[in-house]
């Protein structure tokens, strides 16, 4: 499997993400700035250090995090997939939304399987400009395949053709409650009975919030990914956690 590079996934972070990194020191520098200011009252003076302790701190505690968890935990290790699916998928799907550091570990990993990326970006619903750029530098990388792009709410493949989906860190790109539930239940219906769906996913929930600020919302609740399962058919076989900050659900279609 391909070795990731000490700091690779605080790096991707801090690139996918350039805007607000290089924006936080000028927005504490001024909110320090204006703190100063003794015609201001006091009440606003200390909130004006509170919010540029509060940037500084989600700027480091951020970039730490991400380091922990896409460097330093298991996450990349992959060897916690065998384990958690308990046996080796003879046909997969993993899907994306623009960025797949996965499949070609799932295709080691399982070597005598038959694998396929799919790709389920929409530009019209998710105009988050991190996936735009994380799409157009896998795009440049020197061999790099995208997958094959579906509709995320009408997939092309027949009933029952994977045993087993994986699903790393792309369902929340969808925004609207409806549609993700539609996406599940596509997820539901390409899976044979007895199939598995391996989802992973950060979660909105107080140790992100510490660690990501405001930028936690753009994670659902946990309550959220088991109302998708629940809604769309499935059952939960197991949920895990890979340090604080990240989640694992086995899902099974009975």
């Amino acid at each position: 499997m391909k070795k990731r590079k000490p700091f690779e996934g605080a790096a991707q972070i801090a690139r996918y993400n350039a805007r607000f990194y290089l924006a936080a020191p000028p927005a504490c520098a001024a909110l320090l700035a204006l703190a100063r200011n003794r015609a201001l009252p006091r009440w606003v003076r200390v909130l004006l250090r509170a919010g540029a302790v509060m940037a500084a701190w989600w700027t480091l505690a951020s970039l730490l995090v991400s380091h922990w968890v896409y460097d330093r935990s298991t996450l990349y290790r992959w060897d916690w997939i065998e384990e958690m699916l308990e046996r080796a998928p003879v046909r997969w799907a993993n899907l994306h939304c623009g960025l797949d550091e996965s499949s070609s570990s799932l295709r080691e990993l399982f070597p005598q399987s038959e694998g396929e990326v799919l790709d389920f970006y929409d530009g019209t619903t998710m105009s988050e400009p991190s996936i735009a750029l994380a799409r157009r530098q896998q795009q440049d990388m020197p061999g790099a395949v995208l997958g094959t792009p579906i509709d995320f709410c009408n997939f092309p493949q027949t009933d029952n053709c994977y045993d087993t989906i994986f699903l790393f860190f792309s369902a929340h790109e969808i925004r609207d409650a409806d549609l993700r539930l539609q996406f599940f239940g596509e997820l539901h219906r390409v899976l044979q009975c007895g199939g598995r769906v391996l989802l992973v996913e950060h979660t909105r929930d107080f140790a992100n919030f510490v660690a990501y600020g405001p930028g936690f919302f753009h994670f659902w609740p946990r309550s959220e990914w088991r109302r998708l399962a629940r809604e769309s058919g499935f059952r939960i076989l197991r949920e895990e956690a890979i340090t604080p900050f990240v989640r694992v659900w086995l899902l099974e279609k009975p």
